[in-house]
């Protein structure tokens, strides 16, 4: 019974560290904070579409399959 109710108890830690990361990563996200294609993906029509600012230096943004890439 001891062991059970330690496991429940460390899962449950668990999967609330691995919620409240989700969920701060989340926000990352949406705040547009990252400048990663993998983090942002900007739908567009034209290179002209993509932000100057969504890519690290001496990386560009091209429109490629109507998403925002870096390269």
């Amino acid at each position: 019974m001891g062991e059970t109710l330690k496991f429940v108890y460390t899962m449950s830690i668990f999967l609330s560290l691995f919620l409240v990361v989700t969920s701060i990563v989340g926000e990352e996200w949406n705040s547009h904070s990252w400048n990663s294609e993998f983090y942002l993906k900007k739908s567009c029509s034209s290179d002209f579409d993509c932000p100057r600012t969504m890519c690290i230096k001496l990386s560009l943004a091209r429109c490629f399959n109507d998403f925002c890439h870096c390269y």
